[in-house]
């Protein structure tokens, strides 16, 4: 039905296909994260995204497939992975993890050139220069050293927006008491609200974080200042945690979390974020780009309020 790049938000491109629906479906769009886009991934900024299609092809019902080539670091040989989504009736997203022949059992096509494809905005723009000009240029490669620091849990932003969360429609409840104001504030309230109950039925919460969190910092701090890549896939290797906890140490280091200190919202890790706050872990490794980060020993909750205080306190003073 459609091929091609689809701009979404304020400055975001991801690669888009639509399939027509039929008796049996309805229209399937498999978005594809590309490595060099500029603006918010696909997941990070999905309602523009939804909202974007909508405008230009129409409201019907649409069943997504979400492709993300690049994270497929520990699984040598496959496609990415693959979230299958879909807005229910409140337009909350609901989200679930596949693999690429259920995807392609959604969506009736043969997706095993996604492998094959870079998922480049240079290489889908083609001749145009206009388009090719929009791709991000590549981050120059960093050692390990260059990259991470060790971060207090408790200075991370809280969460600005969560889609793959059973707790979705609680936040998006949250956040229409707040008129103009920080997602990172309704990410706080939010947190407030959730309990261990709570916590568990989220699958991201299924990991020991804290355990994650602690070994993270051994490896970090393990490293020599001139260790490789190489040499940090060795190292958490080397901490030989159960398979759950290895691969979500091996995220933190793939697929890390990405701050800027002193920037109000995190760039990448959302929900890990708000797992290891729960977890109770104090600190992990995390991807400033070497920037220091004040540490910090408040308590997630103390923290959650200090927010909503300092929140409340600028609107009585006007601001």
């Amino acid at each position: 039905m459609y091929e091609g790049l689809q701009f979404f938000g304020s400055t975001s491109i991801c690669h888009l296909r639509l399939i027509a629906a039929t008796d049996d479906r309805p229209r399937v769009v498999i978005a594809t994260d590309l490595d060099d886009a500029p603006g918010a991934s696909i997941v990070n900024d999905f309602e523009a995204l939804a909202r974007s299609v909508s405008f230009e092809f129409g409201t019907e019902p649409t069943h997504w497939l979400l492709h993300f080539p690049e994270r497929d670091m520990e699984d040598e040989g496959g496609a990415g992975d693959w979230t299958e989504a879909y807005l229910s009736d409140d337009g909350r997203p609901i989200w679930r993890t596949i693999t690429r022949e259920e995807a392609e059992a959604i969506g009736g096509v043969d997706l095993s050139r996604f492998e094959r494809e870079p998922a480049t905005v240079a290489n889908l723009a083609g001749e145009s220069l206009l388009l090719r000009g929009l791709a991000r240029e590549p981050e120059p490669k960093r050692l390990p050293a260059e990259q991470f620091r060790v971060v207090s849990v408790s200075a991370l932003p809280f969460p600005h927006g969560v889609f793959r969360c059973p707790h979705a429609s609680r936040f998006k409840e949250i956040a229409d008491l707040y008129d103009d104001c920080s997602g990172t504030v309704v990410g706080a309230h939010w947190f407030l609200t959730l309990t261990d109950d709570d916590f568990v039925q989220c699958p991201y919460h299924e990991c020991d974080w804290r355990l994650v969190a602690e070994s993270s910092i051994q490896v970090l701090e393990g490293l020599p200042s001139q260790a490789t890549h190489d040499d940090l896939v060795a190292a958490c290797e080397a901490q030989t945690l159960p398979k759950r906890e290895a691969k979500g140490l091996f995220s933190l280091f793939s697929d890390p979390i990405d701050w800027t200190p002193d920037s109000p919202t995190l760039t990448n890790g959302q929900h890990r974020s708000c797992a290891l706050r729960a977890a109770g872990a104090a600190a992990c490794a995390v991807d400033t780009t070497g920037y220091p980060v004040d540490e910090s020993d408040a308590s997630p909750r103390a923290v959650a309020s200090a927010v909503l205080a300092a929140h409340w306190a600028q609107r009585a003073a006007g601001y």
